[in-house]
């Protein structure tokens, strides 16, 4: 077997990695590398040698070097593996192959064949094994993923034939922190490897690489073995080690194994001590100074050392190198080279725990038994492997070698509670030392912020719960947080405190970070205004920066509660919460997020308060020993969100103990341990005793504590209750029964907690004694039918040694003696009563049971117990019987029946109008009723959404209800009108109407008081929302107002099915309540959940809401385009930021008119940030200098835009240091999956679609990976993936984002938008708005405005500007040499803005012109009044300056002044003369390739009846008609030779359209991505072009805007040739098809948009329908094709396989079409390119074809090889 030591010339390794062998249930991942290139003329040389050289078939050995032939003839460099007679396996040294061949294809070679190391690198990745027996999918593909990485690693072994095991830094560190696999270390994993070379079938991995496979015989085996040196450093253990008697047994770990007679052992029984120890010094080390002076003179030198893993140990010095120190880690027994700054002195309270780690060797080695010898080093490979705990009996012990040899066995021994005596005092001298000296040397901490002091002196109400305040503050996920492990210390300062039991810390990790955090902060709000940075559109588990209100500063936070006016806010960094006014919160800048979350709350461990409560006293009293100094926790359990922590404090010289210092002072007790879920702990320990006293404290202590071990009962204990809501339906078992209207039931699902509280009663009340102390409530009673112990509540007294109680998780009343009542233990009190009283709807309710008959009593008996099992119990209302006692009105069910019918079956029943009204004799109600309103599942009910909370979470009424909740209101009404009404009284006051802020209206409502003494929480029981009102707003509802008091709450708790645990953002919310809120729609119930809510499907007409709102929430974030380039280069902006980006350019143009436009500039260089001036509106924007264009002018990037601009000097400004706070607000992007399509700068359509789908509205951004500066983005519009829409149609699949970016990892950037006002900044978004825009536009244009128009002559020509274009050719300009006319303008509206005042909405109406404010951007506009829409509060104007229509609320509107409205409308209105002529094309498209391009317009004649100027457009000095016709010129070979030369306008129209459909038009030799729709053989085929796309969904919008009485064809239009509509498919969509043949029979039709054909019967042609001009306009969209110059082989058709392979291959994705020519009939000759290869090769390649120019293959043979593998489908694919 050969060696395990490298070369030093091999030591360290750099690769490149060219193959990866990895299988799931390999144990070892082998890989192939090469080295960096340099010397491969060197292999070709010595290769060509190879095969020259006269081969001589000498007899070669095992492990020889050789050459060896392959199956083609060729020679190569080998050694040989294995030889069995004349069959040897020899391996090839530069291809990494192993090949099996006879004696007689190998031959000896001279040395100097070998001098060039081997061209391939075989190994092994060292020191990672899979989690468990298999590698994870996830870490085969991690492995695969390697192939052509660089990599670079240390050698640590090398196996015969060259078999490296490679231990690689970075692969391991990926391993680990991916989880994929464990971690070993080196020696361990040679040795695992050399076994499984020796037994690969016996180890855990079922397969093995083949150069591991190699099988040696005993001996050999045993050669090995014996042959490893013993290692050169041994320490002198002197007193170090535990002594282990022979023949005792221990369960262990292999930690380091470097062969069966030389490996380390670490006692597992001695773990927790260890990890005590780790922390200890962890504390420790951590904390002092690492620039201690050090001395390595002396080799043995005890230390302690930093591992690789970060944790500290204790260690012998070994060795030291340069910058290095090999240290021996003692509690291990492996060797790491540790950084110089990384090694201590070992303090000596560190040594009080004994090394409890020891070497071994397996005593088998020195006997000949091979079955045992094979049996031994299996079971020590296999806890190698598993690094599982193995048990050894120590046989023999070597004190010279200090050496045990043992015996492995593979069952672990019983672990016993109690260690050996030695161990005890090891452990015990351990805690102490943990608990003390270490402590004591902790580096001395000082407080982190005066700030504290605010929190922590808030006083907390003594009645305050021991938990969370009652939100559940679940931070955001994209929120850091802070944590602690378990069992780990950490010294930290208490920030806020509740109680002992709930209290908040900060570790000192973070301490100057926080501070300058604080800083920031403070320098970054303090100095904001009440109105400024607030918070928009708060809403629970947002993060905020807000200010308390105790010190009036600022702090980071997340809002808990939305209020009237207020927000409750808990504080990230303090742990406490505030309500505090809405603008006191602000937004959270990015940079202030970084930083975790640094508040945790905790427990003080095995302290509890005296009573059942903790008090002020108690509080104060830990207060002041943990406020002002640091505390060093040692963290031993975590409960939910809440660490569980011991605490000392230095105290002088002494550490003090918090809990005991407490328990001393007569101000806590002391208990052992809390139960098991506190601690976390992954074992039950056995069964615990709440008030045995900790052994650990002093005497002094234990009488303290026993004195006060027994409850104190100074104030009442009660029980904790259940009170349900109305609506909620449960799985009860009835407890107990008196009649139908007075029974118990239990919870279902709480009983297993029952009963183990019950088992946990009874075992305590065997062994203590806890006197009942008369009058208190709450008890526990020895039940003298059963001699159990029942948790219960005393009734009455009814003599000196007899009461009454109630067993409270039963429901029985029982007399009982007052000697079988003892106190409860506060612990025995967490647990709710769990029997809950009630009654049945419906049924009169007499109080007495002596009024029911027997035989009642029978039948409701024998309806419960039919169950056979839990009854489905419903609440329906809730009524106070007595202060403290509520009952529950119910309906129960069973399988078979409900409790209806069985009252129905005994005349028991009511109306339910009247009973329940009959639920007033039993007390008052404390709730509305509930009704079901015979909603059933599978029904369909329409609804009206009242409140939304979100689409998980709302609430509707039925609209079969309208005539009740009508009746509701007008009682409403009256009751809140009269005058004698009563006032609230919070003690006695639920059902109450109150009066709604928003309307002034009352409503009724369930009020529930708050902290607050003058408001109220009142919820609106008919709606679904809650709201604060102030307490002289709500009215009682009187007993006599019985319609108010029992009709059913008519607000129904609904949620959207599938999205009920669906994060909802709040952008999707918002959308869902403005669409929807207070609109009538569909519900189809699907089920009703346990809380009564009813889960439903919504229909909006036929829109189902549920889907419409998860394409939403996939989506990430919402944004716009600010400027584009193309689909592979645009700039996104957060729609989140908008606020940001229109305040930033306020205080920056602000700025620059106050500082009089200094420049303040040095000398500019790239790269510098600066404030420039943008030429088209005259605004200043942030940007960046990009490159100096001349002396005096730069070319400069808009940050927060992405445009590029050239800039003169003096329009340069110095950037202010505030306006640096905010990062870069715009993100360059690019469409993901469509960065091949070709970006034609002219016409490229896709970009052209693209804006005009996404161009001046919001749409959802998912942020999926980061190249370089640029963002891959889908963009998801209207519900659906742009992406996906670029994608061949054949190769659409659904998408899965595997590489999802959270909130956390997108950019930190926003967008805003383009061209005109509300998207300023765009160059290249023009001409791409919506139809209904241009539409607006054109009728608004009708009526002539007040304000001057443009002052432009006929045959006047001007540059300018696109700034808004319709499809119908109408577009607006901006003439370039007015821009600073514009700017002047808008410098005016500000300032008129600010004197003039706002309109009254009666004084606005149509066709008024004023100065109108955009809300987006807080800017005010010249516009003309559309349209007036009162109740909404809006109107549709005008912006006459930018010719866009937008929608602005009535308030923000104010008059235009003479002086302004001199100034002419800066937009002017224009028609190309020649549109008509072009009428069949897309002119939009058109235009917008002309953006690029600067445009003239010349002014022809105005046009008094419509306002518009007739104009014609020069495109670089040319005219447009000329253009397109240069554009266009090989139009000719589709109107023919005789055409050809004709350019007047009706040709020119002509040319365009062939039988009524328009063709796209393509010119020879260019390639346009596509996929096949049709294929039968390589001559007929139909193809779509990517390109076309948008045509596609043009056509299916139009088709779906078209009627169903379309006209039919007439007959005698029915002739090949016509053009025409037909609906077709299973859902009978519309089609366009043109007639192709027509005969008596039948008639053959062309589906034009697909290329396949469809008969008809003749009697059909009825179906065929006129086809309307606007669906003419649209080109067809299948391209009938023929592949180039190719025929078939033989014939002249096409054999079966060769239209087999033909349509395989072109159902591929990607596929490219190279234009040659137009053939017969139009059908384009086109060359397909299928991944880069001509698929006319492969079928030539296949022999299915041959060139047409001769009948010959002139594809060179080897190429036709390879083109016809890479061309063959990679699956079977029937189409």
């Amino acid at each position: 077997m050969g060696s395990l030591t490298p070369s030093a010339n091999v030591a360290d390794m750099n690769l490149k990695i060219t193959h990866i062998e990895c299988h799931r249930e390999s144990l070892v991942i082998m890989f192939q590398g090469q080295y960096k290139a340099g010397c491969e003329l060197d292999y070709y040389i010595l290769q060509n040698e190879i095969q020259r050289v006269s081969k001589v078939k000498d007899n070669v050995y095992v492990g020889g070097s050789c050459l060896v032939e392959d199956t083609e003839g060729k020679w190569h460099r080998g050694r040989v593996l294995e030889k069995r007679e004349n069959i040897c396996e020899a391996f090839l040294i530069d291809t990494g192959q192993v090949l099996v061949v006879e004696e007689t294809h190998l031959a000896s070679a001279c040395d100097e064949f070998f001098q060039l190391p081997p061209k391939v690198v075989l190994g092994v990745f060292a020191s990672i094994l899979p989690l468990g027996e298999k590698w994870d999918p996830k870490a085969i593909n991690y492995f695969s993923s390697l192939v052509g990485l660089q990599i670079a690693g240390h050698v640590k072994a090398v196996l015969p034939y060259q078999l490296f095991i490679l231990q690689v830094p970075k692969v391991i560190d990926d391993v680990l922190e991916l989880k994929l696999g464990k971690f070993i270390d080196g020696d361990s994993f040679c040795l695992i490897v050399e076994m499984l070379r020796a037994f690969p079938k016996e180890m855990l991995c079922k397969r093995v690489p083949q150069l591991l496979q190699q099988r040696y015989s005993f001996k050999q085996l045993l050669t090995f073995i014996n042959s490893e040196k013993r290692t050169d450093f041994w320490p002198d253990p002197g007193d170090l080690f535990p002594r282990l008697p022979v023949g005792s047994k221990e369960n262990v770990k292999i930690t380091v194994a470097v062969s069966p007679n030389k490996f380390y052992c670490q006692i597992q029984k001695w773990q927790k001590e260890l990890e005590d120890l780790t922390g200890a010094m962890h504390l420790y080390y951590e904390a002092i100074s690492t620039e201690n002076n050090k001395s390595f003179d002396s080799l043995g030198l005890l230390c302690a050392a930093k591992r690789q893993n970060g944790q500290w140990h204790r260690g012998v010095i070994k060795q030291l190198l340069s910058d290095h120190v090999e240290v021996w880690f003692m509690d291990f027994g492996d060797i790491e080279a540790v950084p110089s700054s990384c090694v201590q002195k070992l303090k000596v309270e560190f040594m009080a725990l004994p090394v409890i780690s020891f070497p071994c060797a397996l005593s088998c080695l020195g006997s000949q038994d091979e079955t045992v010898i094979k049996i031994q080093l299996k079971e020590l490979i296999r806890a190698l492997i598993g690094q599982t705990s193995v048990c050894v009996c120590v046989d023999l012990f070597n004190d010279s070698k200090y050496l045990y040899y043992v015996t492995l066995q593979n069952q672990n021994i019983e672990i016993h509670a109690k260690h050996p005596e030695n161990l005890n005092e090891a452990a015990a001298s351990c805690v102490s030392l943990s608990e003390t000296k270490i402590t004591s040397v902790a580096v001395n901490y000082k407080p982190c912020h005066e700030r504290y002091n605010s929190f922590k002196n808030c006083t907390v109400n003594k009645h305050t719960k021991n938990c969370l305040p009652e939100w559940d503050i679940s931070l955001p996920s994209h929120c850091k947080k802070t944590e602690m492990q378990v069992n780990s210390f950490h010294t930290a300062l208490v920030v806020y405190v509740i109680n002992p039991s709930n209290f908040w810390i900060q570790t000192c990790e973070y301490e100057n970070e926080f501070q300058a955090l604080m800083k920031n902060i403070a320098a970054a709000y303090d100095r904001c205004g009440a109105d400024e940075m607030v918070l928009k559109n708060p809403e629970p588990g947002l993060l905020c920066c807000a200010r308390y209100s105790k010190d009036m500063l600022f702090y980071r936070g997340v809002v808990i509660e939305v209020l009237c006016g207020n927000i409750t806010v808990y504080f990230l960094d303090f742990g406490n919460t505030d309500t505090v006014p809405c603008c006191d919160v602000k937004t959270l800048l990015p940079e202030f997020s970084d930083l975790p979350a640094l508040a945790m709350c905790c427990a003080l461990a095995c302290t509890f308060s005296v009573d059942d409560m903790w008090v002020k006293n108690e509080i104060d009293f830990f207060k002041g020993i943990v406020f002002n100094r640091p505390l060093l926790l040692h963290v031993i359990g975590k409960q939910n969100k809440k660490y569980i922590v011991n605490a000392q404090y230095k105290n002088g010289l002494q550490q003090q103990n918090v809990a005991t210092c407490m328990v001393q002072a007569g101000y806590a007790q002391y208990w052992e341990k809390p139960p098991d879920s506190v601690l976390n702990l992954a074992k039950k320990s056995q069964a615990w005793n709440p008030h045995k006293l900790k052994k650990k404290v002093n005497a002094q202590s234990k009488c303290a504590i026993s004195e006060r071990s027994k409850p104190v009962c100074e104030k009442k204990i009660f029980y904790k209750e259940f009170v349900f809501k109305p609506g909620a339906v449960f799985e009860v078992v009835c407890s107990s029964f008196v009649s139908p209207a007075d029974f118990s039931c239990q919870l279902q699902s709480k009983l297993p907690e029952l009963n183990t509280l019950m088992e946990q009663i009874q075992n305590y009340y065997k062994e203590h004694t806890n006197p009942y102390k008369t009058g208190q409530v709450a008890c526990v009673v020895k039940c003298p039918k059963d001699g159990k112990w029942y948790r219960a509540t005393v009734v009455q007294q009814v003599s000196t040694n007899e009461v009454d109680v109630v067993f409270v998780d039963y429901g029985y009343r029982e007399r009982g003696l007052l000697k079988d009542l003892q106190a409860v233990l506060p612990d025995f009190l967490t647990l709710e009563s769990q029997a809950f009283r009630c009654g049945l709807k419906n049924v009169p309710l007499q109080t007495d049971s002596l009024n029911w008959s027997e035989e009642v009593h029978r039948h409701f008996e024998d309806f419960i117990s039919a169950s056979r099992g839990p009854l489905t119990c419903i609440i329906y209302a809730l009524v106070l019987v007595s202060p403290h006692c509520l009952c529950n009105i119910v309906d129960l069910q069973t399988p078979f029946s409900t409790a209806e019918e069985f009252l129905r079956e005994h005349g028991l029943t009511q109306p339910e109008y009247i009973g329940l009204r009959n639920l007033a004799s039993l007390g008052s109600l404390y709730s509305f009723c509930y009704s079901s309103f015979n909603i059933k599942v599978g029904s369909e009910e329409e609804v009206y959404i009242t409140h939304i909370r979100s689409p998980s979470k709302f609430y509707c009424q039925l609209n079969r209800n309208t005539e009740t909740i009508e009746a509701l209101m007008k009682e409403v009404s009256v009751l809140s009108t009269m005058s004698n009404k009563a006032k609230y009284n919070a003690s006695t006051t639920r059902l109450c109407i109150a009066r709604y802020f928003e309307d002034g209206l009352f409503y009724r409502a369930l009020a529930f008081p708050v902290e607050s003494t003058s408001y109220v929480c009142a919820d609106f029981v008919d709606f679904g929302n809650m709201s604060m009102v102030e307490r002289g707003q709500l009215i009682p509802i009187p007993d006599s107002a019985t319609d108010l008091i029992f009709t059913p709450m008519q607000a129904i708790k609904c949620y959207l099915s599938d999205l009920r645990e669906r994060k909802i953002p709040a952008q999707v919310t918002r959308w869902f309540e403005e669409t929807f809120l207070g609109k009538l729609l569909k519900a189809v119930i699907v089920s009703r959940e346990s809380n009564g809510q009813i889960v439903t499907e919504l229909y909006d007409g036929q829109l189902k809401v549920s889907q419409k709102v998860k394409e939403k929430v996939n989506s990430e974030v919402a944004g716009y385009i600010s400027h584009m380039n193309s689909l592979s280069s645009f700039y996104v902006q957060l729609a989140e930021d908008t606020n940001s980006i229109i305040k930033l350019e306020k205080e920056l143009n602000e700025s620059m008119v106050n500082i009089g436009h200094e420049n303040c500039l040095h000398e500019l260089m790239v790269g510098d940030l600066i404030v420039a001036e943008d030429s088209i509106d005259c605004f200043y924007y942030r940007a960046v200098i990009k490159a100096l264009k001349s002396e005096n002018s730069f070319e400069v990037e808009f940050i927060d835009y992405g445009n590029v601009a050239v800039v003169s000097l003096s329009k340069i400004c110095s950037i202010q240091k505030k306006f640096l706070i905010l990062p870069r607000l715009s993100v360059h992007c690019f469409l993901s999956r469509v960065k091949s399509i070709p970006d034609d700068s002219r016409l490229n359509r896709n970009t052209s679609y693209f804006l005009s789908k996404i161009n001046n509205k919001p749409f959802a951004c998912k942020f999926l990976k980061q190249h370089g500066e640029r963002w891959e983005i889908d963009v998801i519009c209207d519900g659906k993936s742009m992406s996906d829409h670029f994608l061949p149609k054949k190769g659409r699949r659904r998408w899965q984002n595997t590489s999802r970016h959270n909130r956390e990892n997108r950019p930190k950037q926003i967008l805003v938008p383009n061209g005109n006002p509300q998207n300023r900044k765009s160059g290249n978004g023009l001409g791409s708005q919506s139809k209904t825009k241009a539409v607006r536009m054109k009728n608004t244009s009708k009526t002539l405005l007040n304000v001057l128009p443009q002052d432009v002559n006929s045959g006047q020509v001007e540059r300018a500007k696109v700034v808004n274009i319709s499809e119908s050719g109408e577009f607006h300009v901006q003439l370039c040499r007015n821009l600073q006319i514009l700017h002047e303008l808008n410098v005016m509206l500000v300032k008129e803005a600010q004197r003039g005042d706002f309109l009254r909405v009666d004084d606005i109406e149509e066709g008024l012109e004023c100065m109108a404010k955009l809300e987006r951007n807080s800017k005010w506009y010249r516009s003309k009044v559309i349209k007036k829409f009162v109740r909404e509060k809006l109107m549709l104007v005008f912006f006459m300056d930018y010719g866009t229509c937008e929608m602005v609320s009535l308030n923000y509107a104010k008059m235009l002044s003479d002086k302004i409205k001199r100034v002419p409308k800066q937009a002017v209105f224009c028609k190309w003369v020649w549109f008509k002529k072009l009428k069949k094309m897309e002119f939009v498209h058109v235009v917008n390739a002309l953006l690029d391009c600067g445009i003239m317009i010349l002014f022809l004649r105005y046009l008094e009846s419509s306002h518009i100027w007739e104009v014609d457009i020069l495109v670089e000095e040319i005219l447009l008609q000329e253009y397109l016709n240069q554009l266009l010129s090989h139009c000719q070979t589709v109107v023919g030779p005789e055409k050809s030369g004709n350019t007047d306008g009706e040709e020119f129209d002509k040319s365009f359209k062939i039988n009524s459909i328009t063709w796209t038009l393509l010119q020879t030799g260019r390639k346009c991505p596509g996929f096949a729709t049709v294929v039968t053989d390589p001559s007929n085929f139909c193809i779509q072009f990517e390109v076309l796309l948008d045509c596609m969904n043009n056509l299916s919008l139009l088709f779906s805007d078209l009627p169903d009485n379309l006209p039919a064809l007439p007959k005698e239009l029915v002739a090949p040739g016509t053009s025409c509509l037909i609906k077709f498919g299973l859902e009978a969509e519309w089609n366009r098809a043109e007639i192709s043949q027509v005969t008596s029979q039948f008639v053959v039709l062309t589906f034009i948009d697909y290329g396949f054909l469809k008969n008809i019967p003749y009697s059909d042609i009825h179906k065929l329908k006129v086809i309307p001009e606007s669906l003419s306009v649209l080109p067809r969209l299948a391209q009938s094709c023929s592949l180039h110059d190719i025929v078939p082989a033989k014939g002249k058709c096409w054999s079966d396989k060769a239209k087999l392979l033909f349509q395989k291959l072109l159902s591929k994705p990607g596929l490219i079409f190279h234009f040659k020519h137009y053939g017969s009939e139009m059908k384009l000759e086109v060359d397909v390119l299928c991944e880069q290869n001509n698929v006319a090769h492969a079928l030539i390649a296949a022999g299915h074809a041959v060139f047409s120019g001769n009948k010959c293959c002139v594809v060179p043979a080897d190429r036709i090889k390879s083109e016809e593998k890479d061309l063959q489908p990679k699956c079977p694919d029937s189409s």
